[in-house]
C-alpha cells in the first residue's frame, strides 16, 4: 500500500492546501494532486513486488475526488473506488460551493461534463462507488444518479458487472463497512478471488489515526532543509 500525502497534508503542511490563487496561474489544487498520484503510480511500477497491471486506488471525501479524477486520467489504474465524493455537480451547486474545499472545485468543468460523464470514461475498468446514505455534503441521490448514468456505458461495453454502488447507512466517513466493501472489490477485480463475507475483513479495516506518527516520514514536523521549495 502506498499512501500519498495530499498537498498541504501530513508531511506536506508547508505547501498549504486551500490556495485560492492557483487558478490565477492556470492550475488547480486537484490538478496538482492528480499529478502527484500519477507519479505515485510511476513509482509503484518500479517496485519488483508490484504487479503494474493490478493497481487499485481508493480515498474518501477529498481523497475520493482525487480517486475519481486520477482514475479517469491514468488508465494504468486497474480498479477505482472513490468514497463519499462522487455525486452530480448539480448537487454541489444545490448545497453551495462554500461548503466545499477549493480543491474540489474545478473552474468551468460543469460546462464540459457532469461527474457521471467523467466516471463513464473509467469503463470498462472496474469502478466501485461507495457512498454514505446520511452524508450531508455528498447526497446519496447524487451518487445514485452518477451510478445509473455511468452504468449505461458499462452496459455498452458488456461489462455491467464491473460497476457497482455500495451504500453505507451512516454519515460522511471512511467507515469500516466502506473499507470492507472496497477490499472485497479489490479481491475480486485485482486478485481474481471470490470476496469473503464483509465481517471477515474486520481484522484488515482498522484505521490508524491520521495524526499518528506511524504515517509520517518526518515525525514531529522536522522537515529536511530546502523542503519549502
Amino acid at each position: 500500500v502506498l499512501a500519498v500525502d495530499f498537498v498541504g497534508g501530513g508531511d506536506r503542511l508547508a505547501q498549504k492546501h486551500e490556495s485560492r490563487y492557483m487558478p490565477a496561474a492556470g492550475q488547480t489544487t486537484m490538478g496538482v494532486m492528480v499529478w502527484d498520484n500519477m507519479r505515485a503510480v510511476d513509482y509503484l511500477c518500479t517496485r519488483r513486488e508490484v504487479d503494474p497491471k493490478k493497481i487499485g486506488i481508493t480515498g474518501s471525501s477529498g481523497g475520493g475526488n482525487q480517486t475519481g479524477f486520477t482514475g479517469v486520467m491514468d488508465e494504468r489504474i486497474a480498479a477505482v473506488a472513490p468514497v463519499n465524493a462522487v455525486v452530480m455537480f448539480k448537487e454541489h451547486m444545490a448545497i453551495g460551493v462554500d461548503d466545499f474545499c477549493p480543491c474540489e472545485v474545478i473552474p468551468g468543468i460543469w460546462g464540459f461534463a457532469e461527474y457521471s460523464d467523467l466516471m463513464a470514461t473509467v469503463a470498462p475498468r472496474p469502478l466501485l462507488l461507495v457512498q454514505a446514505m446520511k452524508d450531508r455534503l455528498f447526497p446519496i441521490a447524487g451518487a445514485r444518479d452518477v451510478y445509473y448514468r455511468a452504468r449505461e456505458v458499462y452496459r455498452a461495453f458488456e461489462r455491467a458487472d464491473s460497476i457497482e454502488l455500495a451504500e453505507d447507512y451512516g454519515p460522511h466517513s471512511y467507515s469500516s463497512a466502506a473499507r470492507a466493501a472496497i477490499m472485497a472489490w479489490f479481491d475480486r477485480h485485482l486478485k481474481g478471488i471470490e470476496p469473503r463475507r464483509l465481517e471477515e475483513y474486520e481484522d484488515f479495516v482498522t484505521r490508524e489515526d491520521e495524526r499518528s506518527e506511524v504515517l509520517q516520514a518526518f515525525p514531529g514536523g522536522d522537515l529536511p532543509e530546502g523542503t519549502a521549495t
